[in-house]
């Protein structure tokens, strides 16, 4: 994954005694989540904490994939122009913005 300075994955989802935690493979913290991240809708409450600890910590690989899906794109249909098909411009251009902000160059 060049461009990516951070820590190195695989990372985990672990729930811990009041919250969830984010750990890479050697058990060091790299990120929490509050039980207390709550989002209410009318009366109801919801808690995304597992739901983003999760997240956060399919991080490194879904930037992996992200890296090899523009990759094989490019390869297949070659670099984007005003001729290509708009489904590929997007995917390309989706595909570098979220790279971008993940790294950071947004």
């Amino acid at each position: 994954m060049s461009g990516f300075k951070g820590t190195p994955g695989p990372w985990s989802a672990v729930m811990g005694s009041s919250f969830w935690t984010v750990e890479e493979g050697g058990g060091q913290r790299i990120a929490n989540t509050l039980d207390s991240e709550c989002v209410f809708i009318g009366s109801d409450e919801y808690n995304h904490s597992e739901a983003n600890a999760r997240l956060i910590a399919a991080a490194p690989e879904l930037l992996e994939a992200l890296y090899n899906a523009l990759a094989h794109s490019l390869a297949w249909q070659g670099e984007p122009d005003d001729f290509s098909c708009s489904i590929h411009r997007a995917v390309v251009a989706q595909c570098r913005a979220a790279i971008a902000k993940a790294l950071g160059e947004e």
